[in-house]
């Protein structure tokens, strides 16, 4: 479904935003990049939305798996 779709593009681009935002605040302490976030430096909003994306990445991986038979 497109609304499907919609949804986990949302959570990609997410996860992406939070990504470059860790790594563009590691350079700026000159820490190595890391892809690990924090779940404490998030607030309550950001914290929601980060466990919806993982739960539509879920749907997709399942979806994935059944078409794919992996």
């Amino acid at each position: 479904k497109q609304e499907d779709v919609q949804n986990w593009l949302s959570a990609y681009r997410y996860i992406q935003l939070l990504r470059v935002r860790t790594h563009h605040q590691q350079a700026l302490e000159n820490k190595p990049l890391s892809n690990y976030i924090n779940p404490k430096t998030l607030g309550d909003l950001e914290s929601r939305v980060l466990k919806e994306a993982f739960r539509q990445i879920r749907k997709l991986q399942s979806l994935l798996e059944i078409r794919y038979q992996l």
